[in-house]
């Protein structure tokens, strides 16, 4: 996926450069992953799907991966917290727009 993404698509998609910031995603120093995927995008196409379909994948996964970033902090030590709460609130904005829905919806 990241070898597919041109720098604006990274951009767009808020993956930046750095592979191992996503837990979801195998990450090993010592080889490199440029060889050790296969580039879908061509691929897709020639399966007859249409670019905004594309894009629409790359959204979704990109959504995936960064859900896969966030961080729980148990409340049980705070009475007024119900439930456990991310620390991350910002990855939520990200996903949302990604999503094409609202925030806390």
């Amino acid at each position: 996926m990241f070898r597919d993404a041109s720098n604006e698509d990274r951009k767009r998609l808020r993956l930046g450069n750095n592979i191992s910031e996503f837990p979801y995603l195998p990450y090993h120093p010592h080889k490199d992953q440029a060889n050790a995927s296969v580039n879908l995008t061509p691929a897709f196409a020639a399966m007859g799907f249409k670019p905004k379909a594309i894009s629409q994948i790359w959204q979704l996964l990109a959504a995936i991966l960064h859900l896969g970033r966030v961080d729980f902090v148990d409340s049980t030590l705070d009475p007024t917290v119900m439930a456990t709460v991310p620390r991350q609130r910002h990855i939520f904005e990200h996903v949302a727009d990604l999503l094409g829905v609202e925030e806390g919806t």
